[in-house]
């Protein structure tokens, strides 16, 4: 329904033909219902039509409690409007006000009446109450209509959202149990951030003993290293658009000077970190999943020195290209579900991932397409053999995805079941980009002299794929050649000890990669793929 500017004025007569109109829906319904009773129907959300209800602050605070027209236990706590459409409400005129002190607002939908934003309703003709702890149906409804609802500020005031066009939708769950429905609204309120930026330019702001200009400034060295102190990286993709602002102010002043040596005032600081205030708060709160990072660190670093020094065993060779590494290498890195970073030693070395590379190209195959269809060509229990030996399980299926066998059955399924229009180039690239997203964009690469040299020597795998292929286990027009090499090829993928420990902290967090906080992997595909490495991830141990 139109509504009329902010500033027009109604007289009280029009207000009572308002009132009077909405009344009469009441009264209607409340005759619908006993006509409808036993039926118990969910009532339909495209029937209701959005309504203003608003007057200026004293007319509507004289005339609704007077007038109230409810029943039973609803008698002195407001007004119940029963919203349903009518031509009638459609020429209804009505003005906006800022705030109605006062006048507690309840909604009926259906059999629902509720104080919007309390978290409790009550069943209609009924002086009982439900918290939202309750069980509800999963089924919700959802009625949008103009932000009319008082809500509460941290000081106490009751005050209405002072942009008046904005919308809310006001969220209902059935409770089978109380044979009602729960109001799921949020409050209008939304704190205020602009205090918690002060209070933390405050907190690190320069010494003004060290500041000649007498202007507070903040020293964005001394700020980051608090970052860093919490395993917070520069590099971070959620601190991007404040270092990409820190950069334009530089670049505006034309200093040539660093980062660390850029000191700011307020009004610049409040600019650069306004985007990612949301992270920057949470992380100098200390609110990550491990607040004492640098006792962290330190445990971590003295495992470091106590292996550093251990020179038995040697380097991997049966790939040829693989016995060319140093076995003086040696780094550890760490990144956690909330994205905490910590890294010591050879780190930045690339290598490929081998066998590492099977319970991912597993997800990939499970996200893609789901369970079900891929366990049609793999199984997923321990075989209790070498990871390479010509078995299959009585279903013969290779025994699980982390086997060789396995490892190239995932192949063939990406290959001729996953977009299957999709050229082999293309298809490598689709494979790529997983890999990547995974790992938050840090370095995935390929290392074609590695694939070579395993496609040379490769002769146990070809056993295997023909062992499958005789017994009937691969994909319906599959090409084996092609799904050899694409095992290959992934295993030929290169990661460093940075890239690899967020490609597990994606695994870890359920999917989600830690530093981009971008969704990966749906949580099931997650959970197949962790109970999978727990059980058979370690091949015959």
């Amino acid at each position: 329904m139109e509504s009329s500017d902010s500033g027009a004025e109604v007289d009280l007569q029009s207000c009572d033909v308002v009132e009077q109109e909405l009344l009469n829906l009441v009264e209607k319904e409340a005759r619908q219902d006993v006509q409808e009773k036993g039926e118990n129907k969910t009532p339909d959300p495209t029937v209701e039509t959005e309504v203003c209800i608003a007057a200026v602050q004293e007319e509507l605070s004289a005339l609704l409690p007077k007038r109230s027209s409810v029943s039973g236990s609803d008698q002195g706590r407001g007004s119940s409007l029963s919203i349903r459409e009518s031509p009638v409400l459609g020429k209804s005129p009505t003005t906006h006000c800022e705030i109605l002190d006062g006048t507690n607002f309840r909604l009926k939908l259906g059999g629902l009446i509720s104080t919007p934003g309390s978290g409790r309703v009550s069943r209609k003709d009924s002086g009982c109450s439900t918290p939202l702890s309750m069980s509800v149906r999963s089924e919700q409804l959802e009625y949008p209509c103009l932000n009319f609802v008082q809500s509460v500020t941290p000081a106490g005031v009751r005050e209405m959202d002072p942009n008046i066009d904005e919308h809310m939708t006001i969220k209902c769950h059935y409770n089978p149990i109380m044979d009602e429905y729960i109001s799921l609204s949020e409050p209008a309120y939304q704190e205020d951030t602009s205090d918690e930026m002060n209070t933390m330019f405050e907190l690190y702001k320069t010494e003004q003993a060290f500041n000649s200009s007498r202007v507070p400034t903040l020293n964005i060295g001394t700020f980051l290293k608090e970052f860093q102190n919490l395993g917070i990286r520069r590099e971070d993709p959620r601190i991007k658009k404040f270092i990409q602002n820190l950069q334009i102010v530089l670049k505006e002043r034309g200093e040539e000077i660093s980062l660390d040596s850029l000191d700011i005032d307020k009004r610049t600081f409040l600019r650069c970190v306004e985007e990612d205030y949301e992270f920057i708060s949470r992380v100098l709160k200390n609110q990550l999943i491990i607040p004492e990072f640098n006792e962290f660190c330190e445990v971590i670093r003295s495992i470091y020195m106590e292996c550093k020094d251990i020179d038995s065993g040697s380097v991997a060779s049966y790939i040829p290209q693989l016995a060319t590494y140093s076995p003086q290498y040696w780094g550890v890195s760490v990144c956690t579900v909330d994205g905490q970073r910590f890294s010591i030693g050879e780190t930045d070395i690339e290598f490929s991932l081998q066998s590492a590379s099977k319970p991912f190209t597993y997800a990939i195959c499970l996200n893609e397409l789901g369970s079900e269809i891929v366990h049609k060509y793999v199984g997923q229990e321990p075989s209790g053999r070498m990871f390479n030996e010509l078995s299959l399980d009585f279903n013969n299926k290779p025994h699980n995805p982390l086997l060789n066998s396995g490892a190239i059955m995932s192949a063939a399924i990406l290959l001729k079941l996953v977009k299957p229009e999709m050229a082999i180039s293309e298809k490598f690239d689709l494979v790529w980009n997983y890999f990547r997203e995974i790992a938050g964009h840090e370095h995935i690469g390929f290392n074609n002299s590695i694939f070579l040299s395993e496609r040379e020597t490769a002769d146990r795998n070809f056993a295997l794929a023909y062992y499958m292929k005789e017994n009937k286990c691969f994909p319906t027009g599959f090409n084996l050649q092609d799904s050899l090499d694409f095992y290959f090829q992934t295993c030929s993928m290169e990661v460093n000890c940075d890239s690899l420990s967020v490609l597990g902290a994606t695994l870890a967090n359920g999917g989600t990669c830690p530093t981009t906080e971008k969704s990966v992997l749906r949580p099931e595909v997650v959970r197949d793929v962790l109970s999978l490495m727990h059980s058979c991830g370690m091949y015959n141990y």
